[in-house]
């Protein structure tokens, strides 16, 4: 393990957690609660309510109604069946990713990336060999222009979001800014690079 060109200390009131020894890394990346979302979660919710509460009126008339009625009502609520199915799917995949916890693990023998929500692993990433861990990369928020014809307009080109890439082989572990913030992903990157004894690749 190479030592760091310059230490970078941990950002304060920074909610990552940052484990390491000589043969074990792991970075967790709390949720981010219910707290922040409320407005997102108020909206799923009237979306989610208002096709629930037509199934309700339409399984009652389906109930009341006669037979001939009762093949129409069926027919009528599959769009909205569909729809809250949909949307209680999105819903649920939404709250996931809100109390879910991001987490990098890198041992002796591999790297991974899982999501856990209360401790339990719900989505755990393809992992790598720790061996085919070649490049780590540090990227900021720029722009890069398209290499478009004189007459395209100047402005168009791609935006790279601030992130960390640790390349395994083909694989890329990323640690995006949404999981972390720039001074956060600066004291990660320099823990990285250290504990990995691999240069710090900027862009």
């Amino acid at each position: 393990m190479n030592k760091a060109s310059s230490e970078i200390p941990k950002p304060q009131n920074s909610r990552v957690i940052l484990r390491k020894d000589e043969e074990f890394l792991e970075i967790i990346f709390p949720s981010p609660g219910l707290s922040k979302a409320y407005i997102s979660l108020i909206t799923f919710g009237v979306m989610f309510l208002i096709p629930t509460i037509s199934l309700i009126v339409i399984l009652f008339g389906i109930y009341w109604a006669d037979l001939s009625s009762k093949i129409v009502l069926a027919l009528f609520s599959i769009p909205l069946w569909i729809f809250a199915i949909a949307m209680f799917f999105i819903f649920a995949n939404y709250i996931g990713n809100i109390l879910a916890n991001t987490q990098l693990e890198i041992d002796k023998q591999k790297i991974y990336l899982s999501h856990q929500i209360f401790g339990v692993k719900i989505d755990e990433k393809i992992s790598s060999p720790r061996q085919d861990i070649n490049k780590l990369e540090r990227i900021k928020r720029h722009i890069k222009l398209s290499s478009l014809p004189d007459y395209a307009p100047d402005y168009l080109g791609s935006i790279y979001e601030s992130e960390i890439i640790i390349f395994a082989g083909e694989s890329k572990y990323r640690i995006s800014i949404s999981l972390a913030s720039e001074d956060e992903l600066d004291w990660l990157a320099n823990e990285l690079s250290d504990w990995l004894g691999l240069p710090i690749d900027k862009a």
